[in-house]
């Protein structure tokens, strides 16, 4: 494992396998996993986006990953299915058709927050980590 940590408390981390992370001065970071093509990347809002098999942080139409907004919906996005969670606690399938789907038939991991390697800093002097926002379940609603 390689761990930098620079005078103003950012830091980059990688280890053998090829996974690594990097903190930047306003908290944001951002991780890739080797082993299943996984980018994430914090905003500094809060707003997060994580990607399998695609080589930018963008969520494009034929990817897979998620995506979730400072309200808290999101978007997520895999093979066969685009589930869709809106700020007001509904979720959406898109494909074949966009419906309404009840929470019974949404995983329960669904969605789940990104982690970072030193969630509370790397030492004294480190910045520490945003983060993410906790994006709503089925049901839940966002009260501003």
């Amino acid at each position: 494992m390689s761990m930098r940590v620079h005078p103003d408390g950012t830091w980059e981390w990688s280890n053998s396998g090829g996974d690594k992370a990097n903190l930047k001065a306003d908290g944001t970071w951002e991780s890739y996993i080797a082993k299943t093509k996984e980018r994430t990347r914090v905003n500094p809002d809060g707003s997060w986006i994580r990607v399998v098999d695609h080589v930018s942080y963008d969520l494009v139409p034929s990817g897979r990953g998620m995506a979730v907004n400072t309200d808290g919906s999101w978007r997520q996005q895999a093979e066969h299915v685009t589930l869709y969670g809106t700020s007001d606690g509904k979720v959406y399938q898109q494909k074949p058709d966009m419906r309404e789907v009840g929470p019974d038939r949404i995983p329960a991991e669904t969605p789940a927050v990104p982690t970072i390697y030193g969630q509370d800093g790397v030492g004294d002097k480190s910045i520490i980590p945003l983060r993410p926002r906790t994006p709503l379940k089925a049901g839940q609603k966002n009260v501003p």
